[in-house]
């Protein structure tokens, strides 16, 4: 599971690169690109329930006339499973952001997404879904930035996550979750 983290992060890492470039090309557009690293505090709900947990993520993406955007993320937390066992939440999402620029300073969002996730359990690993279809959750959030700068933001954001995990283990059975998930970061911005 660590090799499917880094590849992540480096994957995030390598799409930062051209969405910078285009946006410093773009000054006068109203492009700009962005790389929000943050401090997810997730809270399960539902079947198989676990502790509050807590981890790292980092999102990468572009917003059109600082209304319009999209963004990568990749986030890792870790609970405790109520047996003295930890828990690894690993997932990687892709969401469409919309941004209400009313102040100069503080821009609300929201945000709705659709992800995969792996849930690593002390005898089990969660992955994927019955369909197969490679998606097993969505996600619709809103949140606030508030700009120190034209290249620095602080980010505080809530996401409601809805997923459904198959074991793929003969006599394990399948999960559903609701995920609430609070997170604060800093976010450097490419104009």
């Amino acid at each position: 599971m660590n090799k499917l983290i880094i590849f992540l992060f480096a994957a995030v890492v390598i799409f930062a690169a051209p969405l910078a470039a285009q946006a410093s090309s773009d000054e006068n557009s109203g492009s700009s690109a962005f790389i929000y690293v943050f401090y997810p505090q997730v809270h399960f709900r539902g079947e198989n329930q676990l502790d509050d947990g807590n981890g790292l993520g980092i999102s990468i993406g572009g917003m059109k006339a600082e209304v319009f955007g999209a963004y990568l993320t990749a986030l890792r937390t870790r609970h405790d499973d109520g047996f003295g066992q930890k828990a690894d939440f690993t997932g990687l999402t892709w969401d469409l952001k919309v941004a209400l620029p009313l102040f100069k300073y503080i821009v609300p969002y929201g945000s709705a997404g659709l992800g995969r996730y792996v849930l690593e359990r002390s005898q089990t690993v969660y992955r994927g879904n019955r369909e197969g279809s490679g998606i097993n959750g969505y996600q619709v959030g809103a949140g606030l930035e508030i700009h120190l700068s034209d290249y620095f933001s602080i980010n505080g954001g809530y996401t409601k996550r809805r997923l459904e995990f198959d074991s793929q283990t003969p006599g394990v059975d399948d999960t559903k979750h609701q995920i609430r998930e609070f997170d604060f970061g800093l976010a450097f911005h490419f104009h």
